[in-house]
């Protein structure tokens, strides 16, 4: 093995103990109440207008037409 070879190996080797060292357990602190979502409903619910106005019966397609 040349100098550099070994070189390798040996930088190898210390980042691999190295990336060891710095692990940590996992400790976590979150309960089950934490972790509970609201459920989100639909702003929509309850509106009684209309809110999306549409061109209706006067939209007319052709074979012209981009839309």
């Amino acid at each position: 093995m040349t100098i550099l070879g070994s070189h390798k190996v040996t930088f190898s080797i210390l980042i691999l103990a190295l990336s060891q060292a710095s692990a940590s357990p996992y400790e976590h602190s979150a309960t089950a109440e934490d972790l509970k979502v609201e459920r989100v409903y639909s702003p929509f619910v309850g509106r009684s207008y209309p809110d999306q106005v549409l061109f209706g019966d006067t939209h007319l397609h052709t074979d012209l037409s981009f839309d």
